[in-house]
């Protein structure tokens, strides 16, 4: 397993790319030389209530300068994204990282459009839901589950694995990389059985981040209602 560091980033730069969107550079002393194409930090709140650290993938690494450039957006108010966008230069924060299975970038440009590409459909999904009348959390929600679906699908009958040898980090960068995720081991096991095979391979991958998240969930509520009896 690569090696991953806890530390104190200084913010380098941040600037607005969009409504609610932004760029942010951070100054690190481990995590940039170490971090690969693919992985993700763990960035901690500094409000002691909000207890987990908010996962944000890796928009650039720079090692000749030791720095990581994460591009986030602001999902709500109250929430540690927000806390993050107004980080100012010189600020600092805590951040755990790098995480996740990385890759090799190859010399190429199929997984740069691949991937640009399902980003640009994503982005055409949310622009039709936004048409229809949806609410912004509305429009949150059905975007990334309609990609899910739509990879599912086609993982089950074999066409995504074959745009993956293709596309290679293309496909595995967004969203689309979990559904494959999760229903591959799913098809490999089912000569096992719809329960032992296809049903308990599904959540192989998804089982730890939906036991884990409830889980956190609960605990961080409970600690919350204390709080507030008091």
């Amino acid at each position: 397993m690569a090696e991953k560091f806890e530390e104190i980033a200084v913010v380098v730069d941040q600037s607005s790319l969009g409504n609610g969107i932004y760029d942010l550079t951070l100054k690190t002393d481990k995590i940039a030389k170490a971090a690969r194409a693919g992985q993700f930090v763990s960035v901690y709140s500094n409000d002691k209530s909000k207890l987990l650290p908010r996962p944000i993938s890796l928009c650039g690494i720079n090692r000749a300068d030791d720095t990581i450039r994460l591009v986030y957006r602001v999902t709500g108010e109250g929430t540690g994204t927000e806390e993050f966008s107004k980080l100012v230069r010189g600020d600092k924060v805590r951040i755990l990282g790098p995480l996740g299975n990385g890759f090799t970038v190859e010399p190429g440009k199929k997984a740069f459009l691949i991937g640009g590409g399902i980003c640009c459909f994503g982005q055409l999904l949310n622009t039709i839901y936004q048409s229809a009348g949806m609410s912004g959390d509305e429009v949150k929600a059905a975007t990334p589950c309609t990609i899910i679906i739509i990879t599912a699908i086609l993982t089950g009958i074999g066409v995504f694995d074959k745009i993956a040898r293709h596309a290679g980090a293309g496909t595995i960068v967004p969203i689309t990389g979990f559904a494959n995720a999760v229903v591959s081991p799913a098809l490999e096991f089912k000569h096992e059985g719809m329960v032992l095979g296809t049903a308990a391979q599904m959540f192989s991958i998804a089982g730890p981040v939906i036991v884990y998240g409830v889980g956190s969930s609960f605990i961080y509520g409970i600690i919350i209602y204390i709080f507030k009896l008091f």
